[in-house]
């Protein structure tokens, strides 16, 4: 787990496992009881960097 930073979970019915889709918006589904939520960004672009350790970053599944 990443230190200092708070776990997410799902709002409906506490699944701690997510998988994240690239649509109009960004959508993260749960993949206990598949409710979704929208990622929504205040500005125009996201980065998505390497993280600590890391051998990959996020990208989008082709």
């Amino acid at each position: 787990m990443i230190e200092n930073a708070k776990r997410m979970l799902c709002g409906h019915c506490g699944g701690r496992t997510f998988a994240i889709y690239q649509a109009a918006h960004l959508v993260v589904e749960c993949l206990e009881c598949h409710n979704t939520s929208l990622l929504v960004v205040a500005t125009p672009t996201i980065d998505i960097e390497f993280g600590p350790d890391s051998e990959g970053r996020l990208c989008v599944l082709s």
